[in-house]
């Protein structure tokens, strides 16, 4: 919220010059439903943080504003998924 005090960890970040990543690492593996059916699942439970990462890099970064992308990489499936 805003006034308030926020604490972030970043699994990576990086950025080129034309633009930043946020990369949040998740370990979990689809169990007993479809991997995609997991992956959509992953997707919508993590988007409001990485979403809440973005928000946080654009005002670290304000004066000097770029695009910022937001994913989930799963180690076990060494797949990186974009939101």
């Amino acid at each position: 919220a805003s006034g308030q005090l926020q604490n972030a960890v970043l699994d990576r970040f990086f950025e080129s010059a034309e633009q930043r990543w946020i990369v949040d690492y998740k370990t979990a593996v689809p169990a007993s439903v479809p991997q995609e059916q997991f992956l959509q699942e992953q997707k919508d439970r993590y988007r409001p943080q990485l979403l809440r990462y973005r928000a946080l890099i654009d005002r670290l970064f304000a004066d000097n504003p770029k695009p910022v992308r937001i994913a989930l990489y799963f180690t076990g499936l060494g797949e990186l998924h974009e939101l």
